[in-house]
Parts: C-alpha cells; structure tokens; sequence
C-alpha cells in the first residue's frame, strides 16, 4: 500500500482515492476481489466501456464515485447487492438503458446522482422505499412516464433534481408528505395539471422550478 491514492488497512486496500488521474481504459472484473474496499474514488477521469457486473462482489463498499468520466452501457442491476453502500455517483457518462429498480431497494444511499446520462424508461416505484436518501439527482436524461406517487413515501429527501427529462402526467398531491424537502426541481418537462395545494403547505420548501411544462390552473394561496 505503498502506491498513492491507495489506502490499506489490517493488511488490505480499503481506500482507493484516484479521481482526476487521467485514468484510461475499462474497469477490470478484478475489481469484484476487491472485498474490504470502502471508498473507490475514480471520478473526472477518460474511464470507458461498461460498469462491470462484478461490482456487486465489493460487499464493503460504501462510497462509489465514478461520475464525470466515459462510461457507456447500462447501470447493472449488480449494484443492488452493494448493500452498504451510502453514496452513488454516476452523473456524467453516456449510459444508457433504464434505472435498474434494484437501485431503488438500496435503503441504506443517502446520496444518488445519476444526472447528465442517456437513460431512459420510468422512475422506479421502488425509491419510496429509500428512507435514508437525502439528495436524488436524475436530471438531464430522458426519463419518461409519471412522477410515482410513492415519492411521497421518501421522508428523508432534501434534493429532488428531476428537470430536463420527458416526464409526463400530473404532479402527485404525495409530493407534499415530503416533510424535510428543500430543493424541488421539475422544469423543462411535459408536466401538466394544476399544482396542488399540498406543495403549497410545504414549509421547508426553499426553491421550487416548475417552468417549461404544461402546468394549467391558478398558484395555489396556500
């Protein structure tokens, strides 16, 4: 462990701090052996090719940067056996295909950002079950379908980023359990309806963005 940006601890690497390295090339499946790492730290580099599956092996592991860098393919579902795992950075490749509902059964993330990618499909009913999750980015995707009304159910939220995505139906009254929410972002969608008076009553609302969609009807009083 005497490489730099690698860290070890009782004889193993727990620690691998390598953003920013001008790293090329793929992500081995050897990463899979990789047991005791915690923190794996390979954001703004030229990374490329796909996640690899064995992903789901590193049962250690609690932060997972691997934002800003070429990674193409999809998400692999393999990512739900990181149970773990507290923080998911992926923003910034060019994946593709939908987000695995896997992810949305990961109850321990407080972290997800999977914004400024290429994927596609619904938002998983499944994120309501994410109690602990502070801060969602899935923004800058093409994201379809509905708002689910289980987002309600997402207590812990501070961030939601959902804007400049293909989102279509009305915005769900639900949105206003989400008693810690702060930042509310949906602009440049194909939201339609009124906004409901539930938003209105939401008091640790700071910033709401609803602009660039279809939204009809009178801002509510409350």
């Amino acid at each position: 462990c005497k490489w730099e940006g690698v860290s070890c601890k009782n004889g193993f690497v727990n620690k691998l701090t390598l953003e920013a390295n001008g790293l090329d090339g793929n992500i081995p499946t050897d990463v899979g052996m990789l047991s005791n790492l915690r923190y794996l730290y390979l954001a703004a580099n030229k990374i490329h090719g796909s996640i690899p599956t064995e992903i789901g092996m590193m049962e250690s592991l609690e932060i997972l940067e691997l934002n800003l860098n070429a990674f193409d393919g999809t998400i692999p579902t393999e990512v739900g056996m990181i149970k773990r795992l507290n923080y998911l950075s992926i923003y910034d490749n060019t994946l593709h295909g939908t987000i695995p509902t896997e992810v949305g059964m990961m109850s321990n993330l407080d972290f997800v950002s999977l914004s400024s990618n290429s994927l596609h499909g619904i938002v998983p009913t499944e994120i309501g079950t994410m109690k602990n999750l502070k801060q969602l980015h899935i923004s800058e995707n093409n994201l379809n379908g509905t708002i689910p009304t289980e987002i309600g159910m997402m207590e812990s939220l501070h961030f939601l980023f959902l804007q400049e995505n293909k989102l279509h139906g009305t915005l769900p009254t639900e949105i206003g359990m989400m008693g810690n929410l702060s930042w509310l972002l949906l602009y440049n969608n194909s939201i339609s309806g009124a906004i409901p008076t539930e938003i209105g009553m939401m008091k640790s609302i700071n910033l709401l963005l609803l602009e660039i969609n279809t939204i009809s009807g009178t801002i509510p009083t409350e």
